[in-house]
């Protein structure tokens, strides 16, 4: 079990897992961990138009729309989150979960990459998951070592883990 979890040089601990779909994140987040991001969140991968209602600023109600690449930055309680991971199961996803919530001029791709992971461990970064398209190799990573062997003891983890 342990052969598969590795250290990156930020101190982050990670786990690549086997093609799998985002619904595995009911295994790996910590529930006792408030906050859930989904950053650059696409609720339609492909590339074509299509319907939707939302509105075109803050203030004004949502109507519909033709559109394509909708992209934007969700966030939720994790609770919240888990109770609707079936929505996302067939999506790709970079997912953060914190202790507290980020703030709002706090735009990780805005970030130099090799200053991002600080910025983030700073506000409350407890743990990132990565899946860049449904059924894709995923990476998930921790603070803590801990949290990646409480989620190797679900079968559904441990079945996937690949080799650090």
């Amino acid at each position: 079990m342990n052969d598969c979890i590795g250290q990156d040089d930020n101190g982050m601990f990670r786990l690549a897992l086997s093609p799998c779909y985002s619904t595995i994140l009911r295994y790996l987040l910590d529930p006792a961990v408030p906050f859930v991001y989904l950053l650059d969140h696409m609720p339609n991968e492909t590339l074509q138009w299509w319907n939707v209602d939302m509105p075109l600023a803050k203030d004004r109600p949502a109507r519909p729309f033709h559109v394509r690449m909708l992209q934007y930055d969700v966030c939720m309680r994790t609770s919240e989150f888990l109770q609707h991971i079936e929505d996302v199961k067939g999506l790709g996803m970079d997912v953060l979960q914190t202790s507290k919530e980020l703030p709002a001029t706090l735009i990780p791709r805005r970030i130099d990459e090799s200053n991002r992971m600080k910025a983030l461990l700073a506000n409350g970064l407890e743990s990132r998951f990565y899946l860049p398209h449904a059924m894709e190799v995923a990476v998930f990573r921790s603070r803590t070592r801990e949290t990646i062997e409480r989620a190797l003891r679900h079968e559904q983890v441990l079945r996937l883990a690949l080799p650090a």
